[in-house]
């Protein structure tokens, strides 16, 4: 049996104003008498012998409910898994007439009334027969109606509660105003906020169906809170047309009307209000002691054309306890207003322009379809964008915010890092913050600003340019392209994983496994190879593009460029200008694409390995052409050409080649190349490619 004792007031006018003073300790248990004998002859108010009747089936299962959140019943009589023992620690159960808390019928309360924890009467429950054939019946309590609340008012007495619109109690104290009404606590006898306390004046069905916040708040005060109820991932949702609650899919009891008017406690996990069913734009707030609209037709009705704030209520957080918080919301095919809390939240728009605040903690708001405002609060927040007009806002020093879509994006002002996700060829831009963008499987351009940018190519034939800054740059697998804008910027490849390329106006050294690089602008730039086969292009301004090791492609464009093959079997292209050609080791081919190219210097050819190549159109010359045999190549001391045909003359003394347009007739005379080493040159050391 349970003793009951003295508690004090917790300094919280909220919770004081519901404290009697009053409370159970040890093992409590609850009965229903079946005849009147089992109570003293000089019983209280005389209930016991003023037109007993053992309580009601229907009644019985409503206290089950409001005690143990386990009604043995079925239908609509009572909510499951919403008990006293599912949000406290009060130890208790079901025993026989002589328990702590009897519970019966009499003619002698006009409506119905409880004894506060204590000896003999104390715990003492009686519903009165006045209303008996009536709506309020208390034999016929039903989710929702006056019955069935009067029961959990009741019950609250008998377990220490008092009433919230009176004073007293350890704290001396009624439940302040702006919360004194049936959707914050059902002790209180008013229907609404400052509504008369001569009697309730909600709807048949607008009476709260579960405690409601204040009230789990002051039992869990006394009794301590219960955090092993649903600890699991749970998943509550509300159905349209009927009300009835359901948790991981299974009903908790349909209410006798379309009303939806609970609180509800939850003790860990990851918990999630899934609302996908409404088609009608919901509002809610998991904040704790915040409210959510999930239809307007759903509202309990209070009275004097008021209508309770909301249908489901938020408890309260226990002594900061954050294991009872809901954390995700699920929207419907409406325009919803889904608000999160100090949780790392989880918002899901749906279809219909929604509006998402994921308020502190490291949220992740999804849009879905429609036009879309999310706004992440503090916290490292993720953005989930399916649709291009959205308007996402984060505010200034807010955390570490990441944007993830399928969709072209560039980052707003106070976002950090951008996500591509599918394989469509999309691009992402940053802004000035330091940005990380990660692309997708397809072909992305990410572009960063003046931060010090992250870019992570991924698959694909992606083109990362950081923009300013000390940038990293990762190109993954696939042809990557890297514009280089910055001295500062960092390039990473792994081997095999495509043929990559460099695009900079600055000088710039090839890190290993890139192969290509390209100036661009009129800027003079250095350009440096790597070990492998490389390809050099310069710009308009004066190069100087060294291959090193490698079979080695360099370039050189307009301007007076130095080019220096390195080892390998390298290909230089002076371009025009005055170019210096240095093929290095390995057998190197000079080419030259245009007659009028300008006059270049080459410094080591070695008459062996080397050859001088020809672009054969520009000449007007085959592939393959064999120019000695054919008139179009002559070598001689004087430099003279020989024959009418246009040829190539190699003068043996200089040592300088010339393409003579006109053959031995005067002028059309082209210089182009030097060999500054005295080498014997043949015909065998030229050839003409397409």
């Amino acid at each position: 049996m349970a003793t009951s004792t003295t508690i004090g007031a917790t300094r919280n006018k909220y919770i004081d104003g519901l404290l009697s003073g009053r409370a159970w300790t040890g093992l409590l248990t609850f009965g229903f008498p079946e005849e009147a004998a089992v109570y003293d002859s000089l019983y209280g108010a005389g209930e016991p012998y003023s037109g007993f009747a053992a309580l009601a089936p229907a009644g019985r299962d409503a206290v089950r409910a409001a005690l143990l959140g386990t009604p043995n019943g079925s239908g609509n009589a009572a909510l499951q898994g919403m008990g006293i023992a599912q949000f406290t620690q009060l130890d208790i159960t079901e025993g026989d007439s002589g328990a702590d808390l009897r519970i019966a019928e009499s003619a002698r309360p006009p409506t119905a009334w409880a004894y506060y924890p204590g000896a003999g009467t104390g715990g003492d429950v009686w519903f009165g027969t006045a209303y008996a054939g009536t709506v309020h019946d208390f034999r016929s309590p039903t989710l929702g109606n006056y019955a069935y609340v009067t029961v959990l008012h009741e019950l609250g007495h008998a377990l220490g509660l008092k009433h919230a619109q009176e004073g007293g109690g350890p704290g001396a104290t009624a439940v302040p105003a702006d919360r004194d009404s049936l959707e914050f606590t059902v002790m209180t006898y008013r229907s609404y906020i400052g509504a008369p306390t001569s009697g309730y004046s909600f709807e048949q069905w607008g009476a709260p169906q579960s405690y409601m916040m204040l009230d789990i708040a002051a039992l869990q005060a006394m009794y301590g809170a219960d955090f092993g109820t649903r600890t699991g991932d749970t998943i509550y949702s509300w159905n349209p047309l009927t009300g009835e609650m359901s948790v991981d899919g299974t009903g908790q009891g349909r209410p006798g009307g379309n009303r939806i008017f609970l609180t509800t406690w939850d003790g860990g996990g990851r918990d999630t209000y899934d609302l996908s069913d409404y088609a009608n734009g919901v509002n809610v707030d998991l904040a704790p002691g915040g409210w959510s609209i999930l239809s307007g037709a759903q509202l309990a009705k209070l009275g004097n054309t008021k209508y309770a704030r909301g249908n489901v209520f938020n408890a309260l957080q226990y002594q900061g306890d954050r294991r009872s918080l809901i954390e995700d919301a699920i929207g419907g095919i409406g325009n919803d207003t889904l608000r999160g809390n100090v949780a790392a939240n989880l918002l899901q728009g749906g279809a219909g322009n929604d509006s998402l605040s994921g308020l502190d903690g490291n949220d992740t708001l999804e849009g879905g379809a429609g036009k879309n405002t999310l706004v992440g609060g503090a916290g490292d927040d993720s953005y989930i964008v399916s649709s291009t007009t959205d308007v996402l806002i984060e505010a200034a020093a807010a955390g570490t915010d990441t944007v993830i879509t399928s969709l072209a994006w560039t980052l707003g002002a106070n976002f950090e890092t951008l996500i591509l996700t599918g394989d469509a060829k999309v691009n992402g831009t940053g802004n000035p913050l330091r940005n990380l963008m990660q692309g997708n499987v397809g072909d992305n351009l990410l572009s960063g600003a003046a931060g010090n940018d992250t870019l992570l190519g991924a698959e694909g034939n992606d083109t990362l340019n950081g923009g300013l800054g000390a940038n990293q740059l990762h190109g993954g697998p696939g042809d990557d392209t890297y514009v280089v804008s910055s001295a500062m910027d960092a390039i990473f490849e792994a081997p095999n994983d495509g043929r990559d390329r460099v695009v900079t106006t600055l000088s710039f050294t090839l890190p290993d496994d890139i192969e290509r690089l390209e100036f661009t602008g009129t800027a003079a730039a250095a350009g440096t190879g790597n070990a492998t086969a490389n390809v050099i292009l310069g710009n308009a301004g004066l190069n100087r593009l060294s291959g090193l090791d490698g079979n080695d492609s360099l370039s050189g464009d307009r301007g007076a460029d130095t080019l220096l093959g390195g080892g390998g079997d390298d290909t230089l292209v002076g371009g025009a200008g005055a170019d210096q050609l240095t093929g290095g080791a390995g057998a190197d081919h000079f080419l030259f694409l245009r007659p009028d190219d300008g006059f270049d210097t080459i410094l080591d050819f070695d008459g062996t390995s080397d050859c001088l190549a020809f672009s054969g159109m520009p000449f007007g010359l085959t592939a393959g052409i064999d120019l000695q045999a054919t008139g179009r190549l002559t070598l001689n001391a004087t430099g003279s050409a020989v024959g009418t045909a246009a040829q190539f003359v190699y003068n043996t003394t200089t040592h300088i080649l010339c393409w003579d347009m006109n053959g031995a007739a005067s002028g059309g005379v082209l210089r182009l190349v030097m060999l500054r080493d005295a080498v014997a040159v043949t015909a065998a050391d030229f050839i003409v490619i397409a």
